[in-house]
């Protein structure tokens, strides 16, 4: 683990560095310029620039509040607690930079922040903007292609078969479904009919959930493919012979 400390501190930081005592930062410097460990794959690292400007990597929660979180971070034997408070404004990724939620911060995840210092609390306190949860998700994105098996308009589930099994899929208020390029509902759906699913499914339960739904009929896709091949030739021939034509084609 690759440990690293920057501290400037001005008019506007003034009240953090009231808070970690002198001989605390002391100690803390020494650390951050004496030990980096780069075997480990989460960098900590604190900076908190001059017009007050924090950036923490590798924090870990140990409290979670309505709009706020308890997090340390620690270098060898020191450790800094912060307080995170978020509002409305404030940004939740995931560790694949996808959206996150507040409520998917636990205690116990390890974060990165960034933020503002709150120069009016008595303790070290970020006004956070982003900050992005590293731990493992509970969630994570798939694809899936194959046939349909089963449509459920009552559970809003499909079966799909794909070339590994078959696979339940639930729909949501929130999926996109479209069937040949047109917005559609499950309803118009049918067993046979070919689909491709981006969404997401949870580690835990195992349970799919579709973010957009595409569905096409195989005969009417191949049709289409063969119909750009032709049009392909069409132009490459009648550029060849300077505009000679038409060209009657047949594709097998």
């Amino acid at each position: 683990m690759k440990k690293e400390i920057s501290l400037r501190f001005s008019e506007t930081a003034r009240n953090a560095a009231i808070i970690i005592c002198a001989a605390t930062l002391a100690v803390i410097l020494g650390i951050g310029i004496a030990n980096a460990d780069t075997n480990g794959k989460v960098k900590t690292e604190m900076h908190i620039t001059d017009n007050g400007q924090v950036l923490v990597r590798g924090a870990k929660v140990t409290a979670v509040a309505s709009t706020s979180y308890t997090a340390t971070v620690t270098f060898s034997s020191v450790t800094q607690t912060f307080t995170v408070k978020t509002d409305g404004s404030t940004q939740f990724v995931n560790r694949n930079d996808r959206g996150g939620a507040a409520a998917n911060v636990k205690a116990g995840d390890t974060i990165n922040f960034s933020g503002k210092l709150d120069p009016t609390a008595s303790t070290l306190t970020v006004n956070a903007k982003v900050i992005k949860d590293l731990s493992v998700p509970t969630t994570t994105t798939v694809t899936i292609r194959g046939s349909i098996t089963n449509v459920s308009t009552s559970t809003q589930t499909l079966i799909i078969k794909t070339n590994s099994g078959t696979t339940t899929v639930t729909i949501s208020g929130n999926t996109e479904l479209k069937i040949d390029g047109k917005t559609s509902s499950i309803g118009n759906i049918e067993a046979g009919d070919s689909v491709r699913i981006v969404g997401t499914v949870n580690i835990g339960t195992n349970v799919y959930t579709a973010e957009r739904i595409v569905v096409s009929d195989d005969s009417d896709r191949d049709n289409g493919k063969r119909e750009e091949i032709r049009a392909d030739i069409r132009g490459y021939l009648k550029n060849l012979f300077n505009g000679i034509g038409p060209f009657k084609l047949k594709v097998n």
